[in-house]
């Protein structure tokens, strides 16, 4: 299960570093602010489930969340279907989409410690 939260932190990161490095001018702002967002909770949702045991639900669940905006933020914000924001959002969309539903699973049916 950690190596899932691995997963989306790097994701996380990713989403700031290409946002402030790559995009720079070439996008919208709302497409700026929307991968940020979306690359700060990513961070915080995998540091809590490294390091806490009580919200690793909820935590799992929000980056589940994340992965699906992603998924659905280049027909909101009606990006270019070839453009390099809409490509990037669809597959680390995927990826963390997929990883968070992996985790989540993991996360439900993982026993409960005693004690």
């Amino acid at each position: 299960m950690t190596r899932v939260a691995w997963i989306n932190q790097i994701a996380g990161i990713w989403l700031i570093v290409f946002v402030v490095i790559v995009l720079r001018d070439a996008a919208a702002m709302p497409v700026v602010v929307s991968d940020s967002i979306v690359g700060l909770v990513l961070l915080l949702c995998s540091w809590r489930i490294l390091t806490e045991t009580r919200v690793r639900a909820i935590a799992s669940w929000s980056q589940v969340g994340c992965g699906l905006w992603l998924l659905i933020a280049p027909v909101v914000f009606r990006y270019p279907p070839a453009s390099l924001p809409a490509r990037n959002d669809l597959v680390v969309g995927s990826l963390v989409t997929i990883a968070s539903m992996i985790e989540t699973w993991a996360v439900l049916h993982k026993p409960m410690p005693e004690g």
